[in-house]
């Protein structure tokens, strides 16, 4: 049961990294400057996580 939830864990911070490095990308491409200055065009979690928002949600 508790490795259930730790692959379960992983998969939804993958999910999201890569959920986020696509909008991320697809802005970028289409001319918006302010993805690749927030960082944000990598599959790096950290970069994608808000702790303002985080806190919110």
């Amino acid at each position: 049961m508790e490795e259930e939830k730790v692959i379960l864990f992983i998969l939804l911070i993958s999910s999201i990294s890569i959920h986020e490095w696509a909008h991320a990308w697809v802005a970028d491409k289409l001319g918006d400057p302010l993805p690749r200055q927030q960082g944000r065009v990598t599959l790096d979690p950290r970069s994608h996580i808000d702790p303002i928002g985080t806190l919110l949600i």
